[in-house]
């Protein structure tokens, strides 16, 4: 119905679907399941920043915000999960800041 409401046409589109027995049809099937596989991925890098985060401050104490904030932007799983175990063995804040390029 999002594209009947742009259109201007949800009530002509509601009025005609009205006797229709839908349930389920692929095409939204399919765009739920887009759309759970991005928020799991998300969900997934927004975990392992968390981590990368939570070892830098159980080592180091705080943290500066601007690396903070550059280690959540990041969306690449497999090098946050490399930076997870970085974070555990660097020597420093500077050392992981710039192994990581950030």
């Amino acid at each position: 119905m999002v594209l009947a409401d742009a259109a201007g046409r949800a009530a002509i589109w509601k009025q005609a679907l009205k006797e229709w027995n839908v349930i389920r049809t692929k095409i939204v099937d399919e765009w739920r399941a887009e759309g759970e596989a991005k928020g799991e991925a998300r969900g997934r890098t927004e975990g392992q920043a968390a981590a990368v985060v939570g070892v830098l401050e159980a080592r180091f104490k705080s943290v500066p915000f601007d690396l903070i904030k550059a280690i959540q932007s990041m969306h690449d799983s497999d090098r946050l999960s490399i930076m997870v175990a970085f974070a555990a063995t660097t020597s420093s804040l500077d050392h992981f800041r710039a192994e990581a390029g950030l």
